[in-house]
């Protein structure tokens, strides 16, 4: 064989050798890439053990539309998830990544803040009414702050439906 067909012989053999030794890294890529990809869909899109909660909140047994509901999960997280009653006292709690809640104890605020003949200002007349101190609450002090409202309820993974009944005159837990 003539020394120049040698050297291409070993120049082709020394380069199998350097795609070879790129093959494990090339392949634990891919895996790394495909572990990635299952933990993201896991994690954002699947959203195991996540609550659906919806309900109705009345006043006295009346449906109390425009209400602000916040349920504030009992943990260290202290997880804020909010919601407005419509016009029939039903609300429907969205998650901040999606329309699934943490599960887990919460305690539940509810106002309703409004002019006293009950209509609700918005945009620049609320902005007035609130600097002119004329919003009313229609619902009792008591719940209007999660420290000492006495709503609690333990939100289970899946569907809930909890029905938030207020009381003007609330017994204290």
């Amino acid at each position: 064989m003539a020394p120049s067909s040698k050297r291409a012989r070993q120049n082709e053999d020394e380069g199998d050798d350097q795609s070879s030794s790129k093959l494990p890294w090339l392949l634990g890529a891919l895996g790394l890439l495909a572990a990635l990809s299952v933990c993201i869909w896991f994690f954002y899109f699947r959203s195991p053990g996540g609550a659906e909660v919806s309900g109705t909140v009345t006043l006295e047994g009346a449906p109390l539309a425009g209400a602000s509901i916040v349920f504030v999960l009992q943990d260290k997280s202290e997880t804020v998830v909010m919601a407005k009653s419509d016009e029939q006292g039903e609300y429907r709690l969205v998650g901040n990544a999606g329309k699934q809640i943490n599960v887990g104890a919460y305690k539940v605020a509810v106002s309703k803040y409004a002019l006293r003949d009950g209509t609700i200002p918005v945009g620049e007349k609320l902005e007035i009414a609130k600097a002119n101190g004329k919003l009313f609450n229609y619902v009792p002090a008591i719940y209007e702050e999660h420290a000492s409202t006495p709503l609690q309820f333990d939100v289970k993974s899946g569907r809930n439906v909890i029905p938030i009944e207020l009381k003007k005159k609330p017994e204290k837990k």
